[in-house]
């Protein structure tokens, strides 16, 4: 993402499972990502992802703004740690299904209604947000099948989380990190 925003010196170095599994012991909780900011390094997604956030656009100055982006990916974020495990995988079908008719369409629906009434797609007036990145990232779990048990279709209930997701890809930060990493 940072590269997008053609900050200079940053790399972004993706190991494929051989090189992970070799420097797996250097890593300071053993996974990635981590971040390394003038020799310090730093790990969680959350975390890296606001410092990236803070640095640009993506992280409004404005108070309530900055409320509504941190409620946004609190509630996008309970979709995933929330979303019930099973080692039975008919044990752990059953809970998912029922997770997406409780609490997950609980908290998808309230998404969909802090969207609602936006003029460009995205989340805030200014464009393109942290809150809105995460909440593409769970709609593209479920899109491409990467959310266990819960149908493609399931996103679709929710226009306006798809007004998001389609505003989301046809940003110029989006495209061109895509262009980027095409993975």
């Amino acid at each position: 993402m940072f590269k997008a925003f053609g900050k200079d010196g940053w790399i972004d170095e993706r190991l494929q499972f051989p090189e992970f599994k070799e420097r797996k012991p250097t890593l300071p909780l053993g996974y990635l990502p981590v971040l390394s900011i003038d020799e310090e390094v730093f790990t969680q997604t959350e975390a890296i992802l606001r410092w990236v956030a803070h640095k640009s656009s993506l992280y409004p100055t404005d108070l309530k703004e900055a409320m509504r982006v941190d409620e946004v990916c609190a509630v996008a974020h309970e979709v995933l740690y929330k979303c019930p495990f099973d080692a039975d995988e008919e044990v752990k079908k059953a809970k998912r299904l029922e997770y997406a008719e409780g609490r997950m369409l609980q908290n998808m629906s309230y998404v969909d209604s802090k969207l609602a009434g936006s003029s460009n797609g995205f989340l805030l007036p200014g464009g393109i947000s942290m809150a809105d990145l995460q909440v593409y990232m769970v709609v593209h779990m479920i899109r491409t099948g990467n959310f266990d048990h819960i149908e493609p279709e399931y996103v679709d209930r929710f226009p306006n989380i798809c007004k998001n997701a389609a505003a989301v890809d046809a940003d110029p930060l989006i495209v061109e990190y895509r262009a980027n990493y095409p993975n």
